[in-house]
């Protein structure tokens, strides 16, 4: 069914060459628009689609070699909404430049990362970006202890709720699905202490989770992030203080490593 429907009428943006008849840009949704009739005209405001139709999914396969230096293989696949937005940016965007947009976009988490074999498409359906990292020294070191960052790849900052009061109301982003899979693998002299964990969390319009789990000699996380796109009531004030610590949390997990070398 289509997406884009107001009060019976198929909507459709002439001037985007990717879209479907039926489906609209991602930054036209929660919008008004006049709708011109022969006896009237009126202003209606298209409503959000739901998270599943805005859905990027992020696989990732990483590697820890001896010497603390990490490797992987990132495939970011983008669905619905998402994939058309994609798609669009792909096709007008020169690919040296993109390179360099998404340095820049892991340069907080890995800021001396090289990133390579770039590589994307669009398959109607969906639009998908692949590409290799590496970053040396990736570990932490505190003393004789070492610990790892498990999750390198969440986007997106949070909004900056240190105040005890708040007098408007709260926004986490737009409307949106985030699925992330990371699977780590250690060369044999790194000993994981390893404890499974997760974590639920949820506040009037978003949602997370987080597993932690290991699969024979691989570490497995996995992260579900969805936003209906809606303000958080400042009555919520204190919900979202603590939504925000609990992802905060889960971005920021480490696992505590010890080395035979």
């Amino acid at each position: 069914m289509p997406n884009a429907t107001v009060n019976g009428w198929l909507l459709f943006d002439p001037t985007d060459p990717v879209q479907h008849i039926g489906e609209l840009p991602v930054h036209l949704y929660g919008t008004k628009i006049l709708i011109a009739e022969n006896i009237d005209s009126s202003l209606m405001k298209i409503p959000y689609i739901s998270p599943e139709k805005n859905n990027s999914k992020f696989v990732v396969k990483a590697h820890l070699d001896n010497d603390g230096n990490m490797s992987s293989n990132v495939t970011i696949i983008d669905y619905g909404a998402k994939a058309f937005a994609t798609a669009h940016y792909l096709s007008k965007t020169k690919t040296g430049k993109l390179i360099n947009i998404y340095k820049s976009r892991f340069s907080d988490i890995l800021p001396s990362l090289k990133l390579s074999e770039f590589s994307f498409d669009n398959n109607n359906d969906s639009s998908w970006i692949q590409f290799n990292i590496e970053q040396s020294d990736y570990i932490i070191k505190s003393g004789d202890l070492r610990f790892l960052p498990v999750d390198f790849i969440y986007a997106g900052r949070l909004p900056v709720l240190k105040k005890k009061e708040r007098i408007h109301p709260i926004w986490f982003g737009g409307f949106k699905k985030t699925e992330i899979e990371i699977d780590w693998t250690f060369d044999d002299s790194w000993k994981v202490d390893f404890k499974p964990d997760s974590i639920k969390a949820e506040c009037e319009t978003v949602s997370y989770s987080y597993d932690l789990k290991q699969i024979d000699s691989t570490i497995k996380i996995l992260s579900l992030y969805t936003s209906l796109g809606n303000l958080v009531k400042k009555e919520n004030y204190k919900a979202a203080r603590k939504f925000r610590r609990t992802l905060s949390k889960g971005r920021n997990m480490k696992l505590k490593l010890e080395s035979s070398n």
